[in-house]
């Protein structure tokens, strides 16, 4: 590989992700350039099962990237995550770089952000969701990543139990499910910490209209304030606090056991569920197609039923098994995506 490649990098600021895929490609000897993926104001205010996410591209933002990249030579375009930018940006980076080389790779399901219109676009194409792969044939199949495999020793632990997620209406059987297995962990004297963001008010007046409007002509959103209010005069798993990925990570960490529910949409692993197998950590999830993985271990990791949760205490008082998924390292995931 030479040295001094240039690869251009189309994704979103979440968190700290991205700046760890700047320095890893780095790292590698490729000359990044970063490109923000613009994700409009009024589509982060929409339902995140969305299916028409092109009608909200911002051509300011696409217009203004065309022109800052008008004149630079680039050999590869990576597209991580979404892309809400249209085929013109593709156009013309490959009128200035007719042998670049163009890759997607999505970690959201295609049935909440639907991007297949994109497919055909890019040389290659991956997907961490087993089941969009199954629909469409020209993805390929290439799991999340982990950023952290550091073990934690035993007295180093401060949670038996650990799910630290959003609550939305899509998301309404993972409260549920969540209520059971808090209530179970109590019974069985474990510690647990379990927590939903959920947000109330919103950031405007326009945006709580908005969403007044929508909330008289939803059922099923008038059923699920309902119920929120409901389990907040009980329970405290519901808040309004923000964590920052730092602190999520840490109190991760300190947890024995991760518990992942996914959306009714989603068959692929989010980044947390690698770093909690990488880390040697215990897994509980509602997703039964890591069955088929080649990482999966019932010593590690235990699917349970989303409509009878039951807390299996004989399953975490096992000590995991060591299970080498190196080949998850953000390293090799980018160099398949590169170099494969």
């Amino acid at each position: 590989m030479t040295s001094r490649m240039k690869i251009l990098l189309i994704t979103i600021r979440f968190h700290t992700v991205h700046e760890k895929i700047v320095q890893e490609l780095t790292n590698m000897g490729y000359e990044v350039t970063f490109l923000e993926v613009p994700i409009p104001a009024r589509l982060q205010r929409a339902s995140s099962q969305m299916r028409l996410v092109g009608c909200f591209r911002d051509k300011k933002a696409e217009k203004n990237a065309i022109k800052e990249l008008s004149n630079t030579h680039f050999d590869y375009c990576l597209a991580l995550g979404t892309f809400f930018y249209s085929n013109k940006l593709l156009s013309a980076l490959k009128e200035t770089n007719p042998h670049i080389k163009t890759v997607l790779a999505l970690w959201d399901s295609l049935a909440g952000w639907d991007f297949s219109y994109a497919l055909s676009w890019f040389d290659k194409k991956y997907s961490f969701d087993p089941q969009d792969c199954a629909k469409h044939k020209e993805l390929m199949y290439h799991p999340d990543f982990f950023l952290d495999n550091t073990p934690i020793f035993a007295e180093e632990l401060k949670y038996d139990l650990c799910h630290i997620g959003t609550l939305h209406q899509l998301t309404g059987k993972r409260l549920e499910i969540l209520l059971q297995l808090k209530q179970q962990a109590d019974n069985l004297g474990l510690k647990s910490y379990i927590t939903l963001f959920h947000k109330e008010k919103r950031d405007s007046l326009k945006s709580r209209v908005k969403y007044f409007l929508r909330k008289i002509s939803s059922k099923k959103i008038r059923q699920f304030e309902r119920r929120v209010a409901q389990v907040k005069q009980t329970s405290t798993i519901i808040t309004d606090q923000y964590l920052s990925m730092e602190e999520c990570f840490f109190i991760e960490k300190h947890s024995k056991c991760i518990v992942d529910i996914p959306t009714d949409v989603q068959s692929g692993y989010p980044i947390r569920t690698i770093n909690t197998i990488a880390s040697g950590q215990k897994l509980i999830t509602t997703n039964d197609h890591i069955k088929k993985e080649p990482f999966y271990n019932e010593n590690n990791i235990c699917v349970i039923d989303e409509r009878a949760p039951i807390l299996d205490v004989i399953f975490l008082s096992k000590p995991t098994e060591k299970i080498n998924i190196d080949q998850l390292s953000l390293k090799r995931w980018l160099k398949r995506l590169i170099e494969e």
